[in-house]
């Protein structure tokens, strides 16, 4: 009996100790947690929005110094997590497999989490870019860019 009892509360502590990692909220804070939170949560979130444009078409991939780049939304969602990465972080967008934008921020740290707001909109042969973050290193950082190409629907 004694194994079975000890193997029963080796897993409701490893349970609760994933569920504290999982669940809460240490997002942005120098500890240890935030960086194990950080490896089980994707805590950087994306929100694309499309007003004249079908997203479908549409491609965003994350670019890091660190990790090259890696796709991120395609075919109307989300499909892939952005990384904590120090650094200059960005993002290229892609309309139609052709460029449209590249944007970004550099963090100044790998802990930082961000929450990422891209709004495109067709203009007559223009596509516009709106591009937005909140966290720490996005609000308090000169180096934020947005670099845009006019090209033909």
């Amino acid at each position: 009996m004694k194994p079975r009892y000890y193997l029963v509360t080796f897993f409701t502590i490893l349970t609760i100790i994933i569920g504290v990692f999982k669940f809460s909220n240490f997002r942005n804070t120098s500890s240890f947690l935030s960086h194990i939170s950080n490896i089980l949560n994707d805590n950087n979130n994306i929100k694309v929005v499309c007003k004249n444009i079908n997203n479908q078409k549409l491609t965003i991939k994350w670019i890091s110094e660190q990790s090259g780049d890696k796709l991120i939304f395609s075919d109307g969602k989300q499909s892939g997590r952005i990384n904590n990465e120090y650094g200059k972080n960005g993002f290229i967008i892609y309309y139609k497999d052709k460029e449209i934008c590249n944007c970004g921020h550099f963090k100044t740290n790998d802990w930082h989490t961000h929450d990422y707001y891209f709004s495109l909109q067709n203009n007559h042969d223009t596509i516009l870019l709106e591009f937005e973050a909140s966290g720490p290193d996005y609000e308090f950082n000169k180096t934020n860019w947005i670099n845009g190409k006019k090209i033909s629907n």
